[in-house]
């Protein structure tokens, strides 16, 4: 079926075969003795070699793909990278409340320790939860609040990344938005796994929040105004003054 030269003898059995195979049979290369083994290659390199690069090159020229704003709009974070990557894994609705550690079976219980009877889910241990809708309610005022606390995960996370301002809010409400989430995980992480004691970096974020929720005008923005000291504080200014670090819920 192959002469000297490595091509196909036409003569031999073009005739017995309908045009359409032999056409085929003519797309392929005649066998050699000397010819390697046939490999599978990656026909978007130059070389065949399947690079990670070239993959993402792919993606990214096919226009049919929709493409998810939040993670761009992550990326664009201004802020420290240990939030970022924070956000980006609450994005992936990844974080470990108690209903992720049940569903992959890690404990027997998927309910918020503080409410007992709700499930902890994202937006339970982030927004929903008395303990971290008090903190949200420091900085939003109270026609804000019906909004902010009924959205859906993912449309509550993207409105409030991309905004820059809220109501004429003082600051970048994004970045108060990203921090109050890290800071509300990360003393609910405190909370649940070693007490009350703290570290100085969610202190330090705890003042700022503080900071910036008492730089507005608390009147204007029809907030509830504590009137008698919460519980608990002359205990929390006991440890503060012995140098103890203990975190502080705003």
């Amino acid at each position: 079926m192959v002469d000297g030269g490595g091509n196909w003898k036409w003569e031999v059995f073009a005739h017995l075969l309908p045009m359409q195979v032999v056409m085929g049979i003519a797309g392929y290369i005649p066998p050699r003795q000397d010819a390697l083994e046939d490999t599978m290659i990656w026909d978007k390199s130059v070389n065949g070699r399947f690079t990670v690069k070239t993959a993402y090159m792919v993606r990214e020229e096919d226009e049919t793909i929709e493409r998810d704003p939040i993670w761009r709009i992550i990326w664009k974070w201004k802020g420290m990278e240990r939030i970022r990557m924070f956000i980006w894994t609450v994005a992936h609705n990844a974080i470990m409340t108690n209903e992720m550690r049940w569903r992959r079976r890690i404990s027997d219980n998927k309910c918020c320790s503080d409410c007992v009877n709700e499930v902890e889910n994202l937006t339970h241990a982030l927004r929903d939860c008395p303990k971290a809708r008090k903190i949200w309610e420091v900085f939003l005022k109270v026609e804000e609040r019906e909004l902010f606390f009924s959205q859906n995960w993912y449309t509550w996370l993207v409105s409030n990344l991309s905004s820059r301002d809220r109501s004429g809010n003082h600051g970048d409400w994004n970045m108060v938005f990203d921090i109050a989430m890290w800071y509300i995980w990360k003393e609910r992480c405190s909370r649940t796994l070693g007490g009350n004691q703290g570290n100085w970096e969610a202190n330090c974020v705890a003042d700022w929040l503080a900071n910036f929720g008492l730089s507005r005008d608390l009147l204007d923005r029809g907030s509830d105004i504590i009137t008698e000291p919460p519980s608990g504080i002359y205990t929390l200014l006991y440890y503060d003054l012995i140098g103890s670090t203990i975190l502080r819920l705003i």
